[in-house]
């Protein structure tokens, strides 16, 4: 009913319904808006948690494989001949020289391990694909 004791005209009553349902559309699209920005949001973090879980796992490989050869017996006995002239009970130290005038025979150096990639080249890879 209407001011007066008159019924509502239909044409405010159908004006009425469209200001609420475009509110509501409006709400509706925000909020649609809003939880697709964070399911963006959260697929970035899990393909940089999945890079962070890459390298770490790369660096755990790494440092097992170190403390294996270092803790490995072989290797320690290798060391303690070699590095500090140790020998076993019964066993005699000998030592080379080299001839005179010769040159010594080098030592090959041990290959590095490969660098880890910089923080801007993991930031690089997830946000451009390369």
């Amino acid at each position: 009913m209407g001011a007066g004791g008159e019924p509502a005209k239909p044409g405010v009553v159908s004006t009425l319904w469209i200001i609420v349902s475009v509110v509501a559309g409006v709400l509706i699209l925000g909020d649609l808006n809003r939880r697709m920005a964070n399911a963006r949001r959260l697929e970035r973090e899990g393909r940089l948690a999945q890079t962070q879980v890459a390298l770490l796992e790369a660096e755990r490989s790494r440092l097992e494989t170190q403390i294996a050869a270092a803790t490995s017996g072989s290797l320690v006995e290798e060391w303690a001949r070699r590095e500090a002239k140790m020998v076993l009970p019964g066993e005699h130290l000998v030592v080379p020289l080299p001839a005179a005038g010769g040159e010594p025979t080098p030592w090959p150096t041990p290959t590095p391990l490969p660098p880890l990639p910089a923080k801007w080249e993991v930031w690089w890879a997830l946000l451009f694909g390369g």
